[in-house]
């Protein structure tokens, strides 16, 4: 979970500078929020976790996370502004400039790390 998070900031971070383009104190906000989300999550995830995990099993942990994210969801759906920029649309030269090879190394990459971890668990 952790890598894939990781892996979402700096689209997310490249999504919200275009949204607000102009410097500005909501804009200064929206990133501090964001930049604030990652370590509160981290810390408000292990403790609500832990205790759902205590009072109901580690599957609750699960689900409990999976209704958090829903509400987060239900809320940014309603609170985080459309992207108004115009978008290429899906051809043959778009995806002829694709990063294939790029793509598939770091889907490669990624696998190869998590199959070391295990490894390194197991023995």
């Amino acid at each position: 979970m952790g890598i894939t998070s990781a892996s979402s900031v700096p689209s997310a971070q490249g999504i919200l500078g275009v949204i607000y383009k102009q410097p500005s104190t909501r804009k200064n906000r929206v990133f501090a929020c964001y930049s604030a989300g990652n370590p509160l999550g981290f810390v408000f995830g292990s403790i609500f976790s832990g205790v759902a995990t205590q009072l109901f099993g580690w599957r609750a942990s699960f689900w409990l996370l999976a209704i958090i994210y829903l509400v987060f969801t239900i809320v940014a759906i309603f609170t985080v502004p459309n992207d108004e920029l115009a978008k290429q649309p899906f051809t043959w030269e778009t995806l002829r400039r694709f990063d294939v090879v790029g793509t598939i190394l770091t889907i490669a990459g990624i696998g190869m790390f998590s199959a070391s971890l295990r490894y390194i668990h197991l023995h």
